[in-house]
């Protein structure tokens, strides 16, 4: 749990030139570390969320939510209200495509798509 305020001296912006790994880490430009597990819906914002949109996502409870569908973080809805600063929005749903950005991700190593997975 994460309490308290983001100071805006702890929220420069992130710039870097190397590659942004997502279930691994970046060693100088390399995979290192992958994580065994899976990845789904991954969200980027330019802003801390608070619990009210972090407990509406969580519930599903809003645009393309049923039946285990996961939430459009694309528009606002009931208590999510942030859409517009969601930056990238990954729903791998076997594709790679960013659903708000246009910055498309790549599989690096031995990562695959799991069609098996629960949703």
């Amino acid at each position: 749990q994460i309490t308290g305020a983001v100071s805006a001296a702890k929220q420069a912006d992130f710039t870097t030139d190397l590659n942004l790994y997502f279930g691994a880490s970046n060693n100088d430009g390399s995979v290192a570390n992958p994580n065994v597990g899976l990845l789904d819906d991954l969200a980027i914002f330019s802003a801390a969320l608070d619990g009210p949109n972090i407990l509406a996502i969580y519930n599903g409870s809003g645009s393309g939510a049923a039946d285990g569908v996961a939430t459009d973080l694309t528009s606002d809805y009931g208590n999510y209200n942030n859409s517009s600063n969601l930056v990238a929005y990954y729903k791998f749903n076997n594709s790679l495509a960013d659903e708000k950005g246009g910055a498309d991700a790549t599989l690096a190593a031995d990562a695959a798509f799991n069609t098996d997975a629960a949703r």
